[in-house]
């Protein structure tokens, strides 16, 4: 008879085992993004929820950001992108949770932080220089200030490396740092010296990269190809800081700025060893040659809303 009642006791407890187990929660996982990543504001966010219950089905999983409920999706796994065109730097919380077919709820959370620029610091002179997002590209949001060595405004060459700050014509990388044109506008290279200038990770974009910026911001892709001024006002939405501006064009349009490119008037030391342009302009080089003296440019022109494309020869000093 004892043998009969353990059997029957193991029974019992089998079974008692048995609907304990059938009463688990289902487990659910934010698997992308990870929590504290950071993401630039306008980016599209692709969340991906995980969920399984180990003795019966997910009945449905539900995704929320900053509490506000965003969609339900009864496939596993849920992936769901997430567009933070319109929402606010700072930080959001993404949550989302797995419901069994018998009423339990499991939830699983993310913190990640959106924020319109972000920053880089280049370890050669540790300068910290602000990054954005435009389209597919990541650019410097501020002109490259990378000093090493600082040439009069009467050297110049089309092969050597020179490097200038507006309206500075020692040779003192000391003094030439701590002047106001360059706290504010960076340095001026020769084309030779902006190949070897940025930071690692980074390079001088070429001509096509350009190409793709502009076609980002709205210009049509066969105006992109043309040279001289092109598009409609991709210059104003590449453009920034309306204080250093002249009055113009440029500054009037409703874009100004929209880009966060930040492009700056901080003008060029021409190939006669003359500074000029300083409040009116900006040239950027591209590391596409047109040939052995010259490379291929963009200019942005306080009267003009349109970006310029042409060739220069590689002695002049630009951004």
């Amino acid at each position: 008879m004892r043998a009969i009642y353990q059997s029957w006791t193991f029974l019992i407890f089998g079974l008692i085992f048995a609907s304990c187990d059938k009463d688990q929660s289902p487990a659910c996982n934010i698997t992308s993004p990870a929590d504290e990543s950071e993401f630039y504001t306008g980016e599209t966010i692709t969340i991906v929820v995980e969920a399984n219950d180990p003795d019966g089905n997910v009945n449905e999983m539900r995704l929320f950001v900053d509490d506000v409920f965003v969609g339900l999706s009864r496939v596993i796994p849920y992936v769901y992108d997430w567009d933070t065109e319109n929402e606010k730097d700072g930080f959001h919380v993404i949550q989302a949770t797995a419901r069994d077919d018998e009423g339990n709820i499991t939830e699983d959370e993310v913190i990640i932080s959106l924020s319109t620029y972000k920053t880089f610091t280049d370890s050669r002179d540790n300068h910290t220089y602000k990054t954005v997002k435009i389209g597919d590209q990541i650019w410097m949001a501020e002109n490259l200030a990378y000093l090493p060595l600082v040439s009069s405004s009467s050297e110049g060459s089309d092969i050597d490396p020179h490097y200038y700050v507006y309206n500075y014509r020692g040779a003192s990388v000391t003094e030439a740092s701590a002047a106001d044109e360059y706290k504010t506008y960076g340095v001026l290279y020769n084309w030779q010296a902006s190949m070897d200038a940025c930071p690692e990770g980074w390079h001088l974009p070429t001509d096509e990269e350009w190409k793709e910026l502009e076609v980002a911001l709205g210009m049509r892709l066969v105006e992109a190809d043309h040279r001289g001024s092109r598009g409609t006002n991709e210059g104003s939405k590449l453009a920034g800081d309306v204080d250093l501006w002249q009055d113009g064009n440029l500054e009037y349009d409703d874009t100004f700025g929209e880009s966060r490119f930040t492009a700056i008037p901080a003008g060029y030391r021409s190939r006669s060893g003359y500074f000029s342009w300083i409040g009116y302009g900006t040239h950027f080089w591209t590391s596409t040659e047109n040939d052995d003296v010259s490379a291929w440019r963009r200019t942005i022109n306080y009267l003009d809303t349109r970006v310029g494309r042409d060739t220069l020869q590689k002695r002049n000093g630009i951004s």
